[in-house]
């Protein structure tokens, strides 16, 4: 009985040890569980030029004040070639931001289940060193989307990169 009684006390005691903390709003990476964010590749087509179309959703139950421009995508595309060194592109008017400015992301209301998307066109993305991106550059490469996202709790005590979201990687295929 003693057995038992001490082999139950344990396992109480592993649960809460080893039960899931909550997320701390000052850490990096502590909410990213309550998002997903996807990046898709669509070729040109017609009058429509080639571009990605980014999203990003709440997958959570509850409405979350964000830190995110829902408007521009403030975002990294890191691009790996087969055989070369994985790059960077941005939104070319994110890049005269990361470049130039100091600014904060508005914080915006977003509803359980719902999504962000971005179109974002090929002609606005330049890479660090400000060369464009063209999709005969992207045919063969893989490319994620880097994003910087942040819950912000009602104590607004945060840290701006809570919430970090990367895509899967995509691959854009050759013609």
């Amino acid at each position: 009985m003693k057995a038992i009684a001490t082999c139950c006390l344990w396992i109480i005691g592993c649960s809460f040890a080893l039960a899931d903390n909550p997320p701390d709003p000052t850490k990096g990476g502590s909410y990213s569980h309550l998002f997903s964010h996807s990046l898709v590749f669509e070729a040109a087509k017609g009058d429509k030029e080639a571009r990605f179309v980014a999203m990003l959703t709440n997958v959570s139950d509850h409405k979350l004040n964000v830190l995110v421009n829902d408007r521009e995508f403030h975002a990294t595309l890191i691009i790996s070639s087969p055989a070369g060194k994985p790059y960077k592109a941005y939104d070319a008017k994110y890049l005269g931001l990361l470049l130039t400015s100091v600014w904060s992301e508005p914080i915006i209301e977003l509803e359980p289940k719902k999504t962000i998307t971005w179109m974002v066109p090929l002609s606005s993305l330049r890479t660090q060193h400000d060369k464009t991106i063209t999709h005969e550059s992207l045919l063969g490469c893989t490319v994620l989307s880097d994003m910087n996202v942040a819950v912000v709790p009602s104590s607004r005590t945060f840290a701006d990169n809570n919430a970090t979201q990367k895509s899967k990687p995509i691959v854009i295929a050759q013609r």
